[in-house]
């Protein structure tokens, strides 16, 4: 993400999406077994009734008709939501929920997560935006477009002072689902990464659509040693490597055109990431 070290503290005021191990951490319930995405659209240690999302390119009816309700339950059973090492530690100050929205349609979509936490006894907590709102139901939305059978990073980041209890568990579900204008795709190429408690990722990457790449933006999603998704970054990609200009930011990409990063990961433990899997994408057309 388009921050630092020295200012990670700040995350503490925001929910972000985007893209700390189980060993030695104090964590959620069940982070230590392999995610469990669920037909439903959600990701729980708890039982809960299917979402109801909704699918247009517009804003939806009033009152769908019984067609278009099937259509958006059809799209929506070929989602699939995979949170990876949730956690809540108090040394690390946050709680943590990274993971990945798999679209295994035909088409491309945008899509809506909504984020419920718990306490020990199954209670439902409540949190606090920055704005002073309390919710029992936070939402994460994917700011780029997931094509056909491709993947989209997430990440849930709340600071653990905005929560009114202890976390214990957590559910992710699906809130809404919209069909989507596709995007020019991006390929990478000379990617390199070691692990280390600040590892930095190198490599370059390439528009190889017909259409101008808008806000071309590289997700870094990192897996710890039991395969699950441990770590999601976004790259800010500069328009020139090694400028330190915060605003120069690569804003568009050409038709066949490339760009180089470097990148190091944001995170408090790094080290726990052995493997890492760059997805690339661009903002949607204007």
């Amino acid at each position: 993400m388009k921050i630092n070290k020295s200012i990670y503290v700040v995350i503490s005021l925001l929910v972000l999406v985007f893209t700390l191990g189980c060993a030695g951490v104090s964590g959620l319930v069940g982070q230590a077994a392999a995610p469990t995405a669920v037909p439903t659209g959600a990701v729980s240690n708890k039982q809960a009734a299917a979402p109801t999302p909704a699918v247009s390119n517009k804003q939806p009816a009033a009152k769908p008709t019984q067609q278009a309700q099937a259509s958006a339950g059809e799209l929506a059973q070929q989602i699939k939501i995979i949170v990876g090492a949730g956690r809540a530690d108090a040394g690390d100050e946050f709680v943590i929920l990274p993971g990945i929205v798999e679209n295994n349609s035909d088409k491309w979509i945008s899509a809506k997560l909504n984020v419920h936490l718990y306490d020990k006894d199954g209670q439902p907590l409540t949190a606090v935006s920055v704005l002073g709102e309390a919710n029992q139901v936070e939402t994460v939305i994917l700011d780029f477009p997931i094509p056909p059978g491709g993947k989209g990073p997430f990440l849930y980041l709340r600071s653990l002072e905005r929560v009114q209890g202890q976390v214990a568990d957590y559910k992710v579900e699906l809130g809404r689902v919209d069909i989507a204008e596709p995007v020019p795709q991006l390929t990478f190429a000379d990617i390199k990464f070691e692990p280390a408690q600040w590892p930095i990722v190198t490599g370059k990457f390439a528009n190889t659509g017909s259409q101008p790449c808008l806000s071309p933006t590289p997700f870094v999603i990192g897996y710890n040693d039991t395969g699950q998704v441990y770590l999601v970054d976004d790259i800010g990609v500069r328009q020139n490597p090694g400028d330190t200009d915060p605003e120069a930011w690569l804003e568009t990409l050409a038709p066949g055109a490339s760009a180089q990063f470097e990148h190091t990961l944001n995170d408090l433990h790094g080290e726990r990431v052995v493997k890492i899997e760059i997805i690339g994408t661009c903002g949607p057309v204007k």
